[in-house]
Order: C-alpha cells, then structure tokens, then sequence
C-alpha cells in the first residue's frame, strides 16, 4: 500500500481475512469501509469502485481479478511470478453474465 497512497487515488475500501495483517492498512486509510470477503465487498460496493489491486496470495490472484474484471473493473495484480494458469485467466476478457 505504500505507492498507492503516493498517487491521487482515493482508498475507499479495504479487504483481508486476517485482520492483524490488515490493521496497518486500516489505520493508514481511517476512512476506507473494511471487508474480509472480498465477494461482499466486490457485491455491496461495486458501484463505487473504479479499479482494485489485488496483493493476496499468488493461488487467489486469478479468481479474484476475474471477479472484478467481470464487473468492468480496472485490475492491477501484484504477482512477481505469475503462473501460466494465471496469465492465461487473466488475458481473457471475462464474459459479463458470469458471476
């Protein structure tokens, strides 16, 4: 989170099924709404969000950047390494009706 609060952009909400690991980020964006399901956050709020990152574990990247990618979101997945599989899923523009 430390290049994104470099730029313009407006944290609006937070989301980690830990939230020890989370509390950093929470503290650091007081007014960003904090979810530990990244579904929820994605069905509540979608109208309200622009774009996401995704930084969770390498195996959830995909499902989860096709998740907001299905809904028109702009998507920016940390992954030094990703995995073909990964790529693959993430090349492809999702269809809309999917959820």
């Amino acid at each position: 989170m430390n290049e994104i609060s470099k730029g313009p952009a407006d944290i609006a909400f937070l989301c980690d099924v830990h939230d020890s690991r989370a509390a950093a980020s929470v503290k650091r964006f007081p007014k960003a709404k904090y979810y530990r399901d990244y579904r929820e956050m994605l069905d509540k709020e979608h109208k309200n969000i622009d774009a996401v990152t995704v930084s969770s574990p390498d195996h959830n990247h995909a499902v989860q950047a096709m998740a907001a990618m299905q809904l028109g979101k702009h998507v920016y997945v940390q992954n030094p390494h990703p995995t073909i599989s990964t790529k693959r899923a993430c090349s492809r523009r999702p269809p809309r009706n999917i959820r």
